[in-house]
């Protein structure tokens, strides 16, 4: 070997893998197989009825319903209905707020149409008194 000689084997290149970039696990993330397509997710966790020997995790704040009390169950069913019945309500608020605000432009509008139609009826009154004026000292040579 050379002292002053820049000549040096070249390696071979390592084969490039791609590798998918890994996804970091956190709270709102679940670790599921990649090998499994997304088709094969969707049909592999939904159920159509919930079945009595389910062992399907939840999540954190998701308890067990199977084992759930039936006054609970009755209870919370009533809860739904109650915030569905708000979000209702909340809704025909938002409606008739816009149907308050469309009349109220629309006796807006009418209110500008009958002072414009006042202004020229007005002006027609006066030009009538005009005429009327004009016409009051003719026939001074009836008989």
């Amino acid at each position: 070997m050379p002292l002053f000689n820049r000549h040096q084997e070249e390696p071979e290149p390592e084969p490039v893998v791609e590798e998918p970039p890994k996804r970091s696990s956190s709270i709102f993330h679940r670790n599921r197989p990649e090998s499994i397509s997304p088709s094969e997710r969707s049909t592999s966790t939904v159920s159509t009825s919930p079945s009595q020997n389910s062992t399907r995790h939840r999540g954190f704040l998701h308890k067990n319903q199977q084992a759930q009390d039936p006054v609970i169950a009755a209870a919370e069913q009533r809860i739904i209905n109650a915030e569905q019945m708000e979000r209702e309500a909340d809704r025909a608020l938002i409606n008739a707020r816009e149907a308050v605000r469309e009349a109220r432009e629309h006796m807006r509008q009418l209110k500008l149409e009958m002072e414009a139609q006042a202004k020229a009826l007005k002006v027609r009154q006066g030009q009538a008194n005009n005429i009327y004026k004009r016409a009051k000292p003719l026939g001074r040579h009836e008989v």
